[in-house]
């Protein structure tokens, strides 16, 4: 069985690289990394035979976290962050399996101005251990 491995790179009008992004049987997979003409990294994540499945993190111009997040199989799954530019934290949202399930909201002082959580329909045990991590986190988050 022939693997062929590619890796595409794309440039800035400046000659940086703007993007490396990897494929493996001309689906993407592995880490794809992506950085602003000035050569600061501003976003990276992973894919698995084609799909967003892993950690994705981007930056703001100035370096700080914009935005961070977990994928499964192309699907938003677990706690996604938002970061304010300043570094406040503005929001986080709790996924399973690309449905919203829940939502913290932070004001510029850092109070929280809304917390939401609703129960998903029980489907299966890892889905179940996610809820009580999710349900725990925002105890934590609101408190």
């Amino acid at each position: 069985m022939n693997i062929e491995v590619t890796i595409e790179k794309r440039y800035h009008y400046n000659g940086e690289v703007e993007a490396e992004v990897p494929y493996v049987n001309g689906k993407k997979h592995g880490s794809q990394t992506g950085w602003e003409a000035d050569g600061t990294k501003c976003y990276e994540m992973m894919w698995r035979e084609g799909k967003e499945h892993g950690m994705a993190t981007m930056r703001y111009d100035n370096g700080q976290k914009w935005f961070e997040g977990m994928w499964r199989d192309h699907k938003q799954h677990g706690v996604w962050s938002n970061w304010r530019e300043s570094g406040g934290k503005e929001d986080e949202m709790y996924y399973i399996e690309g449905k919203r399930y829940g939502v913290i909201k932070w004001d510029i002082e850092g109070n929280v101005t809304e917390a939401r959580f609703r129960a998903p329909p029980p489907t299966r045990t890892p889905t179940i251990n996610l809820i009580a991590k999710l349900k725990n986190h925002i105890k934590k988050s609101v408190s």
